[in-house]
């Protein structure tokens, strides 16, 4: 090996704390094979080992032969691919309900179209998917009066998600809306909690419209 290489090789085993053993193994080559190169008189490496080497050494075959700095450390591979740009669909859902709620922060759903919003893209392929207006701070500090909501209206809801829970008050009252925490559905009776203050409500399950999931959140 010419001792230029042999330099080279050296100089990148202090740059890089390595042992010639630890960048041996690092190559993908035997444990020993530098300490063997480092003895030869002549005769370079193979050039696929001297890319192995290189690669191990974070450096070019090319600066290891003799070129310049400017070779010395090799780019690093990409880790990811610049593809095409991405388009976010432009579909829009409605926001329904009333802005004015009650005291546990209800509002009647009675269909009543407030505006457009932006379809975020969990919900670009969902139908019938729509968003809601937090009203009152019964459910601070998760969620603020005034907030936009995004509801999945298919989505089984499960212990612990925030549900629009959609509750008709009497045969001939009212659908009111409760923007709650979901804690159990069974044929008698469906349970969901409130934060502030921290309230349990109960509906006979003869009540309840719809338990819809909350998916996230937008500003309001």
């Amino acid at each position: 090996m010419t001792d230029f290489l042999k330099k080279r090789l050296q100089q990148r085993l202090t740059d890089l704390d390595l042992t010639p053993e630890g960048a041996s193994k690092k190559a993908g080559l035997s444990r020993d094979f530098l300490r063997q190169l480092f003895s030869r008189t002549a005769g370079n490496p193979r050039a696929d080992n001297l890319v192995r080497l290189a690669e191990a050494l974070e450096t070019t075959p090319a600066w290891l032969l003799g070129g310049d700095d400017k070779d010395k450390v090799a780019l690093p591979a990409p880790n990811a691919r610049i593809g095409e740009a991405v388009e976010f669909p432009d579909k829009k859902i409605p926001v329904y309900g009333q802005a004015v709620g009650g005291v546990n922060g209800e509002f009647e759903m009675n269909g009543h179209f407030i505006q457009e919003v932006i379809c975020p893209p969990a919900l670009s392929q969902v139908s019938d998917a729509y968003a809601v207006f937090v009203s009152g701070d019964s459910m601070e500090p998760r969620y603020f009066d005034g907030e936009l909501l995004y509801v999945h209206p298919h989505r089984r809801p499960r212990r612990g998600d925030f549900v629009v829970a959609q509750i008709q008050l009497g045969e001939n009252g009212p659908r009111m809306a409760f923007i709650k925490r979901f804690e159990r559905w069974n044929s008698e009776e469906l349970i969901i909690e409130q934060y502030n203050p921290v309230t349990e409500l109960k509906f006979s399950t003869s009540q309840v419209v719809s338990v819809h999931v909350v998916v996230g959140t937008g500003e309001g």
